[in-house]
């Protein structure tokens, strides 16, 4: 059984590539694209962390590398 997805699930992900700051703003601007309004250790449902995991692809960098991971790990 996979663990929960959560927003602290990929933030830990993201602060593994850029730091706590980046990571914090990383995952808030793709929360704030999506809609997303989540404390952190919330489970997100399937269809919120596919489009979290979607945003984060978008934006690049090790955005794109967090969102593919997970979205791989996870949602396929």
């Amino acid at each position: 059984m996979q663990p929960a997805i959560t927003a602290q699930l990929i933030l830990t992900r993201l602060e593994q590539k850029v730091s706590l700051n980046n990571a914090k703003l990383l995952l808030d601007s793709a929360k704030i694209s999506t809609g997303l309004v989540t404390e952190n250790g919330i489970e997100l449902t399937n269809e919120q962390a596919k489009s979290l995991c979607l945003k984060l692809i978008n934006q690049g960098g090790p955005a794109f590398q967090v969102g593919q991971a997970i979205y791989k790990e996870y949602l396929m």
